[in-house]
């Protein structure tokens, strides 16, 4: 219900960058806030769509725009702890 245009998830699958700032930005229209943030990414146990376990996207939204920061997590464990960082 985030409303990302259904052609760039198609596209680009649901852990991108493109799609984290797509979310952030929706996130921050829909509530009409300052800024918006989302997070996308594979917790695992198992890749997702050809993303490897512990791929992370976090992305802010505010009126200038949107900034997306890529986080590798692999090495941090189990789901719960990839989850939790």
């Amino acid at each position: 219900a985030l409303d990302v245009d259904p052609d760039l998830l198609a596209s680009r699958g649901p852990v991108d960058p493109e799609v984290a700032g797509a979310m952030a930005t929706s996130v921050r229209h829909r509530w009409r806030a300052d800024l918006g943030l989302a997070t996308t990414g594979v917790a695992g146990p198992d890749p997702q769509a050809g993303r490897p376990v512990g791929e992370v996207y976090l992305a802010v939204s505010d009126s200038q725009g949107s900034a997306v920061r890529r986080f590798d997590l692999a090495g941090e464990g189990d789901r719960r702890s990839i989850r939790t960082r």
